[in-house]
Formats: structure tokens, C-alpha cells, sequence
């Protein structure tokens, strides 16, 4: 490749990527954190609804909303840790397109690493949680007006 033509590919890469930078962390996470959110406040306001009355399952209920309290924070941190892999990425564009390193990229880091991890686990709280409520949403159903 001659060095023009890289050169323009790396540009094109670069601004692919900062693109990506805002994007990714809008896309997934803004999902699951706003419902996450309203699940969160959707239980609550049937528990209100059932004053007075014994409630069944009632740990179904607090491990839900740990669970949605956990989902919300791995969507935050993934937050951080999305802005570190395009950072890294963007040096990878770098010396693939400028430096001609073939191996650039498919460079894996240990950001992108932790950043799959974050996300596997949110999806996995996010998850569990709702299943958790729905069980305990069930199980009461007579019991909210």
C-alpha cells in the first residue's frame, strides 16, 4: 500500500472509531440502565399498592432489585471501560495504517477483555433480576389492588 492510501484509510478508521466512541456508549447500556430503572420503580409501586398485606416470596423480591442495583452499576462502569478500548483501538488503527503492523488489529486488551466481562455480567443481572420479579410479581398477584 503506498503511504497516501494509508494514510486516507487511517483517517477513515479514525473517525469510524471516534464515531464508535459516542455510539457505543449510547446504544446498549442507555437500554438496559432505563429499564433497569423502571423495573426498579415498578415493583416498588405494587409493594405500595399491597399495604398491610404478607407478601409471598419476599427475598424473590430483594434479590430483583440487587439485581437491577447491579445492573445499573455494570452499565456505568461499562461506560468508562467502552471509552478505554476506542481508545486503544485508535492506537491500534494507528500502527496498523501508519506503522504497517499486520497484527494491529487483532490486538485484544485487556480493556475490551474486562469490557466483555462488564457486559456478559449486566445482561446477566438484567436478566435474573426480571425473571426474579416476574416470579415474585406472580406469586402476588392477589394481593396487590
Amino acid at each position: 500500500m503506498s503511504s497516501e492510501n494509508n494514510r486516507k484509510l487511517y483517517d477513515s478508521a479514525y473517525k469510524e472509531c471516534v464515531a464508535a466512541i459516542r455510539s457505543s456508549t449510547e446504544a446498549y447500556d442507555k437500554n438496559l440502565i432505563t429499564i433497569s430503572s423502571a423495573f426498579l420503580a415498578l415493583p416498588l409501586a405494587l409493594l405500595r399498592q399491597s399495604m398491610g398485606k404478607a407478601l409471598i416470596g419476599p427475598l424473590n423480591f430483594y434479590f430483583a432489585m440487587g439485581g437491577f442495583v447491579l445492573t445499573i452499576l455494570c452499565v456505568i462502569i461499562s461506560f468508562s471501560l467502552s471509552t478505554m478500548v476506542q481508545r486503544c483501538r485508535l492506537e491500534h488503527i494507528d500502527d496498523y495504517y501508519l506503522k504497517e503492523k499486520e497484527e494491529a488489529f487483532n490486538r485484544n486488551t485487556l480493556w475490551s477483555k474486562l469490557l466483555t466481562v462488564v457486559n456478559v455480567l449486566s445482561g446477566s443481572f438484567f436478566f435474573a433480576a426480571t425473571v426474579l420479579i416476574v416470579v415474585f410479581t406472580y406469586r402476588n398477584l392477589g394481593s396487590f389492588k
